[in-house]
């Protein structure tokens, strides 16, 4: 039998063996920087556009030697990078790192699973409920916050301490908002957010002042105390006077750990005046919560029963490699019915009875976290855990000491934790002279901040590897700079696990990754536990002890593994492709080793240098029009975001403060809040849920516009929309055209839209997120006549291009137009590059404050694989969906729907009922796993080709499993119910061996010859 028909051309890529020399070549580089770290000058010596002459201006045609990338790491990377772990950087606050996250954090690549639902990966829920009960437990939280207690509270693993404050203030803005609403029936919502008005410190987080500006709310800084604290006396003034001006209090953020002077904002006196007057009280405890695992450090959050939510940074202090950001809240149903858009080919058998996490967040897409948060608790224990906290803190206190042995230097504040903030007696001028001397001689790095008009310096402990000579050094440095200057003046580890058990754990980890994808056809796709399964097999508490690693690989085996659901597996047909490689597993647990924060360009130069230049390669690839790329003479630019839900997120957003801003000046007679509530936006109803959900969070109603009957949105009905709003006295702000639809992967007509937006000033964003790979496919760019029109696009190359999640391109035509309206700039985040055109500070680009080093993966990804070979892969795909497209219609019982790039909709001629009972019989064999949708009103099964290694077989086995259950379903008509009922009781019917198989083969010998173009209807 003939099992290429097509003469579909072989693809070379990385295999399991070379995987793990390259993977155990970057265990032994990682093991062997962060041991000799000290060694390295903490801040680069590079300048703005170091990077661009170093790397070719395009990606490689052809795939390179792992060796050769191997060998640019030290010659292009490490040059710009800014040592977060060294001893010697002292600047911001910790970002935490240890072997076991990193090790984690490369398991968690190469597993590659999504966890938005509880079925799409039961283990990311499970696991993270307990680890959030775990946390909770050792910072003695009240049992209302935890999913253990029985109640309504419950935690969950954001991104960053940014999202945390922004999701708790939507929620606060939710739930009073149906309080307002029922006292005041005649109310409108805008009306009702015109009148909110939420409260903080003046010395709070600039994600907290961001948080308003993205919400939409006014937020009041308040002005603290003469500790830097806010007290509750201050809180109360201000709302009785908001209450009196006809304004409605609904949040307050309190501070534990300020960034400034880490000051501790009275809560004991905040929470109960915002109890008493319906205030959601929201507790950003970012750096110093991480403390509270100690008891002599508990005394700092008294008043913590009075919070709704509470969030903290294990990535800051509690060696867990960023991102992950903990938060609980009593009332979770008020973010969940806040986010709640629920497309059905989201829906499974097990809502209600498990927190689906994509409700209680931003994005849609969720990294599993908590795997590395179970590694590092588990490899640390909380003594050891303790013991570092202690350790920091007391280093401080020796820093303290030095610094008031040298009467030229004075404290400022309190020194209560593992933050000391200082200052030589002088001028502010003298003191920013200093830390400038200081900075500049690059032995160690410091940032400033200022408070009441005083200039003062901040020292951080920031590395695990601190020892007490290292504080000694850091001051020599200190006092040697102030030597210089005033001279001038007068003439003018506490690791738990080892480097060696690291390289151990490590390279244990490489083989069983290897052997896990390689072997990755011979699991059930879909795990067969219930809701809760995890909970009796941990124990309720960390224990205090560490644990050897071999205990916890074995405990990841039996308690992780059952209840993942296999996003690699090439019998995973649902949702779209969450597709990872090797590559791009290496490149993440480099990135998770150097453990670099890139909010800034001094924050490490290289992430920023390296992002620019990628996101080039990358518009290049595509052939997006010049003025979206960086090197062009324009304003164009790009940036790596998390998800395509982000992407989207910020366009709206952006879109929506630029008609702010241009309304203003056009209606002078209205306010800005009668401005925002005309404000509307556009879709399709085919787009993604992710479109209606930021219309929600920003404020702006997205109107859901029919698509046609092919399920693509048309220039005609989208213009008679705008036309009818603007009649109505309404504002079209923009509109969000999907190439690629969820539901069909349908293309909307950008030729159609595009000019009616640019002639009458609406935003246009293009949300490519699975289509957008196929770009750069010659034969494919039609589908992007109209991109120049577009003010923004996105696309996600973790969904196929082969870089594993988190990593959604976004452009933009000016990028002036998002930094005008994200721009929160405070002094410890600026630097002496700001606003140098090769220098973005991508902070400003984006939701959070934090950012991961996601360019190194697409870099590694890009250089191994070659752009001919991704162009390979991707065609592949398509005709492996083109292969199954036949199948389906050799068999008279069933129609195909659609059928566009890698995915095929398909059904049961006849009525839904029987398309739905044949999915859910497919669906508990576990075999494959595909996902319903509706089309043209229709009850639809997408096939979609995912996997690490899909090949010609794995499409017949799938064939085989519909076909098979098809005929068990359809074949006894008088027994049909008794059937749909036993069919889990049944004796499986496995799939037929292939070469074995004479119908398959038939099948296969009747389609030889047959050309099958990409594109049905070309």
């Amino acid at each position: 039998m003939d099992t290429n028909p097509y003469n579909i051309p072989p693809v070379t890529e990385m295999q399991a063996p070379e995987f793990k020399d390259f993977a155990k070549e970057m265990v032994d580089y990682i093991s062997n920087y962060l041991e000799n770290i000290r060694d390295r000058r903490v801040l680069p010596t590079v300048q703005p556009g170091y990077l661009r002459p170093l790397i070719p201006d395009e990606a490689p045609q052809q795939p390179e030697k792992w060796e050769d990338v191997m060998a640019d790491v030290e010659r292009v990377i490490m040059p710009g990078v800014t040592h977060w772990h060294s001893p010697k950087f002292h600047a911001y606050f910790p970002t935490a790192n240890s072997y076991p996250a990193i090790v984690a954090d490369m398991l968690s690549g190469a597993i590659a699973c999504i966890g938005f639902t509880w079925i799409a990966s039961p283990a990311c829920t499970e696991l993270e409920v307990v680890m959030l009960d775990w946390l909770g437990k050792m910072l003695e939280l009240p049992n209302e916050f935890l999913a253990c207690s029985g109640g309504q509270g419950g935690g969950v693993i954001q991104g960053t301490a940014s999202e945390a404050t922004l999701v708790a203030l939507l929620g606060a803005k939710a739930k009073t908002m149906k309080r307002v609403k029922e006292e005041h029936p005649d109310w409108d919502d805008h009306t009702i957010v015109s009148k909110l008005v939420g409260y903080t410190s003046n010395q709070s987080h600039s994600s907290v002042e961001r948080a308003g500006l993205l919400g939409g709310v006014k937020l009041r800084g308040l002005k603290a105390d003469e500790n830097l604290k806010l007290r509750g006396e201050t809180l109360e003034k201000a709302i009785k006077e908001d209450l009196a001006a006809g304004l409605i209090p609904f949040y307050v953020v309190a501070t534990l750990g300020t960034t400034n002077t880490c000051a501790f904002d009275r809560l004991d006196e905040i929470g109960p005046v915002a109890n008493q007057y319906n205030v959601w009280v929201h507790v950003d405890a970012a750096y110093a919560g991480s403390a509270f695992i100690c008891p002599e450090y508990r005394y700092l959050m008294k008043g913590i029963e009075t919070a709704d939510s509470f969030n903290f940074n294990p990535h800051k202090w509690m060696l867990v490699n960023f991102d992950c950001s903990a938060m609980w809240l009593k009332e979770p149903y008020w973010i969940v019915n806040a986010f709640n858009v629920d497309p059905l080919y989201l829906k499974h058998d097990m809502q209600g009875s498990a927190p689906d996490y994509r409700h209680w967040q931003i994005p849609l897409g969720r990294r599993f976290r908590a795997l590395k948060l179970w590694f590092v608790l588990r490899l640390y224990g909380v003594d050891n855990l303790q013991a570092h906290i202690r350790r920091h803190c007391g280093f401080a206190k020796q820093f303290e000491a030095l610094c008031c042995a040298d009467d030229r230097f004075e404290i400022f504040g309190e020194v209560q934790m593992g933050l000391v903030c200082f200052k030589l007696k002088g001028s502010n001028e003298l003191n920013e002279a200093l830390l400038k001397r200081i900075n500049g001689r690059g032995n160690i790095h410091l940032v400033p901040s200022k408070v009441n008009d005083v200039y003062f310096l901040r020292m951080a402990v920031c590395s695990r590897f601190t020892e007490s000579s290292d504080i000694d050094y850091s001051w020599k440095e200190v006092s040697a700079a102030a030597d210089e200057l005033l001279a001038e003046q007068k003439k003018t580890d506490m690791a738990n696990m080892d480097i060696n058990e690291f390289r151990e754990f490590g390279r244990a980890a490489i083989d069983f990754v290897a052997d896990y994808l390689e072997n990755i056809r011979d699991r059930d796709v879909l795990p067969s536990v219930e809701p809760g399964y995890l909970h009796d097999m941990l124990p309720g508490q960390l224990q205090d002890e560490p644990e050897d690693w071999k205990t916890i690989m074995e405990d990841f085996k039996r308690c992780i593994l059952p209840g993942l659901t296999h996003w690699q597996s090439p019998h995973f047909h649902a949702f779209y492709p969450s597709q990872t490689s090797y590559s791009s597993i290496v490149g993440e647990t480099l990135a998770a080793g150097l453990g670099v924060v890139g909010f800034s360009w001094i924050c490490s130069p290289v992430c920023t240098e390296l992002e620019v230049i990628m996101m080039n390669w990358l518009g290049q690839l595509l052939n997006l029009p010049k003025s979206f790329l960086n090197c062009d003479a324009g304003n164009g630019g790009g940036i790596i975001q998390g998800s395509a839900s982000e992407s989207i997120l910020v366009a709206v957003l952006a879109a929506r403060e630029q008609a702010v801003r241009r309304l203003r000046v056009q209606h002078p007679d209205l306010t800005e809040a009668e401005i925002r509530g005309r404000m509307v936006a556009y879709t399709s109803d085919q787009s993604n849920s992710a479109v209606e959900k930021a219309g929600i969070l920003g404020a702006i109603k997205m109107r859901l516009l029919p698509a046609d009957e092919t399920s693509i949105l048309r220039g005609s009905t989208f213009i008679q929309a705008v036309e009818e709003d603007v009649a109505n006295g309404l504002f079209p702000v923009v509109c969000v055209a999907t190439l690629g639809t969820t539901g069909t992967c349908a293309y909307d007509n950008l030729a159609e839209i595009g000019p009616y937006c640019n002639e009458h000033n609406i935003w246009l964003h293009i949300d490519a997120a699975y289509a957008g790979a196929a770009l750069c496919l010659p034969e494919y760019t039609h589908i992007m006549k109209g991109a120049e029109m577009a003010d923004s696009l996105n696309f996600n190359l973790h969904k196929w291009m082969f870089v594993n999640f988190d990593c959604c391109a976004m452009w933009f035509k000016d990028a002036g137009s998002v930094t005008k309206s994200f721009s929160v700039d405070r002094i410890y985040l600026q630097h002496q590059f700001q606003g140098h055109s090769k220098a973005p500070d991508y902070r400003h680009w984006q939701i959070q404050l934090g950012r991961r080093f996601r360019s190194l993966k697409v870099w590694i990804t890009l250089r191994t694989m070659g752009a001919e070979k991704i162009r390979e892969l991707i065609r592949f795909h398509i005709r492996l969906a083109n292969r199954f497209e036949e199948y389906v219609r050799t068999d008279d019982r069933f129609e195909v729907v659609c059928s566009t790039l890698a995915l095929v909709c398909f059904r049961l001629k006849g009525e839904d009922a029987q398309s739905k009972q044949l999915l859910d019989n497919i669906t508990k064999r576990k075999k494959i796993f595909m996902i319903p949708a509706t089309y043209q009103g229709k009850f639809i099964i997408r096939f979609m080709i995912c996997g690490i290694d899909p090949q010609m077989h794995d499409i017949e086995y799938a064939w085989d499993e519909v076909r098979t259950q098809a005929d068990l379903l359809l074949g006894v008509d008088q027994n049909r119910n008794q059937l749909e009922l036993d069919c889990t009781k049944q004796t499986p019917v496995e799939p037929k061996q292939y070469e074995k198989s004479s119908e398959i083969g038939k099948i296969t010998e009747s389609l030889t010859g047959i050309l099958i173009s990409n594109e049905k209807g070309q």
